[in-house]
């Protein structure tokens, strides 16, 4: 198929909705996810117009999934730097990792994706217990540090991160259905 005005105007009304469902999915708001897809017709336009293609449509979703990843990076990036929350310590804990070693685009992929749902399921525990987890894990202190720095008793540094990687088991389950 070549990608002209009416094949567009096809694509377009054929499957919008269900692209901004899609964008939905990722936990933005409408407004956010209409832009976003808007964003992937407009880039599906000017890098393929005219051109011959085989599945616009596997096209506009992959599209619409990286312009949502490019914008979750960006909220984590712009509520570190403003907010003064340390996200940026997980996010550079993370990519300290050798993600990049032997690893397609595809697993680079999955790995950024997965980054980002692991720092929102962070993101989601109690004040208390995210303190207690990002010092046991990223800072890598033992419970015994952590119980001195946060002034609590060893017990309560073990129940907080049971809880916190139950929680954050929990969320990625759902969200990767593993």
């Amino acid at each position: 198929m070549i990608l002209d005005k009416t094949l567009f105007k096809d694509l377009y009304f054929g499957y919008c909705d269900r692209l901004i469902g899609y964008a939905r999915s990722c936990g933005f708001d409408k407004a956010s996810c209409e832009d976003i897809v808007q964003q992937a017709f407009l880039r599906l336009w000017e890098k393929y117009s005219g051109q011959d293609m085989e599945s616009p449509e596997s096209l506009l979703f992959v599209l619409v999934r990286n312009l949502c990843l490019d914008k979750a990076r960006h909220m984590v990036v712009h509520r570190s730097i403003f907010q003064e929350i340390p996200d940026n310590e997980y996010l550079e804990y993370i990519s300290n990792k050798d993600f990049q070693t032997g690893i397609n685009s595809e697993s680079l992929t999955i790995a950024k994706e997965l980054e980002i749902e692991i720092s929102r399921a962070i993101d989601s525990l109690s004040p208390q217990c995210r303190n207690v987890f990002r010092l046991s894990r990223i800072k890598e202190m033992k419970n015994k540090e952590v119980a001195q720095f946060l002034g609590i008793t060893e017990k309560a540094v073990e129940k907080q991160i049971s809880k916190a990687l139950k929680q954050i088991r929990g969320i990625l389950n759902k969200k990767f259905r593993v």
